[in-house]
């Protein structure tokens, strides 16, 4: 009876086990998605005014920070920002008795476009001021037609005609000499892009109100960082000009659409 009731037994385990075997039925495969988003905050487009130096700075007025600038072999390098990294000179004149003219080279006419945007047009334009007496004298005012001792007609080409004839006046020339480039980053800088800007037509400037063009491009670029460099600058003085040193302020804007 032992030996029956055993053998029973092991049948039973047996069926039983068969049974859990042929209710199992295992995936094939088998998955799951996470989604991963990212949210990517705008910055802003920065326009950075002209100085005296080509090294591509990006020093905003007044910065004494530590940046790292790009040069146009699209080398890294750092720099400590100063006043002269927003400044040019004039070149230097003695007092006459005629109307003479000094003038001044631009760099660094330079914004970038943090914005996030794929493509746009870009419009970079200046106003500038009167020459500012730093002796408190007479200053040197755009318009103005302060000696008519028989040199208000210089006979320059781009002097002001008609009812201008004769003011005083500043001169910008992007054209002639003015070198655009992508700098940043590296799709902006290829010849696709860099070639879509072009500096603007030389304007002569006796309202200082009237913002003049620069540079700018007429089909869309990727955005990025761009300047131009080797912009022609002079201004034409009044004879018996005061002994001090002027100060005249260059405003840049950069427009985008």
């Amino acid at each position: 009876m032992v030996y029956g009731k055993t053998l029973k037994t092991m049948l039973g385990l047996a069926a039983a086990s068969t049974m859990a075997l042929s209710t199992i039925v295992l995936p094939a495969n088998a998955q799951a998605n996470t989604t991963a988003t990212l949210d990517v905050t705008p910055g802003a487009l920065t326009m950075y005014a002209a100085d005296a130096t080509d090294n591509n700075d990006l020093c905003a007025n007044g910065s004494t920070a530590t940046i790292t600038v790009r040069d146009d072999a699209g080398v890294d390098s750092s720099l400590a920002c100063t006043a002269a990294e927003q400044a040019v000179n004039f070149a230097a004149v003695s007092v006459l008795s005629t109307r003479q003219t000094t003038d001044t080279i631009l760099y660094d006419t330079l914004f970038e476009d943090l914005t996030g945007s794929e493509a746009n047009i870009y419009n970079v334009s200046a106003t500038f001021g009167n020459l500012i007496n730093g002796s408190g004298g007479s200053n040197v005012v755009l318009g103005a037609n302060p000696d008519l001792a028989g040199d208000e007609v210089s006979g320059i080409a781009y002097a002001p005609t008609g009812a201008d004839a004769g003011k005083l006046f500043c001169y910008i020339d992007p054209a002639t000499n003015g070198a655009i480039k992508g700098i940043a980053p590296g799709a902006a800088g290829e010849a696709v892009n860099q070639a879509l800007f072009t500096p603007a037509s030389a304007s002569t400037i006796i309202d200082n109100a009237t913002a003049s063009a620069v540079f700018g491009n007429a089909s869309a670029s990727v955005a990025g960082r761009y300047d131009i460099d080797l912009v022609d600058y002079e201004c034409r003085l009044p004879a018996f000009l005061d002994a001090a040193t002027y100060t005249q302020v260059l405003s840049y804007t950069v427009a985008a659409s």
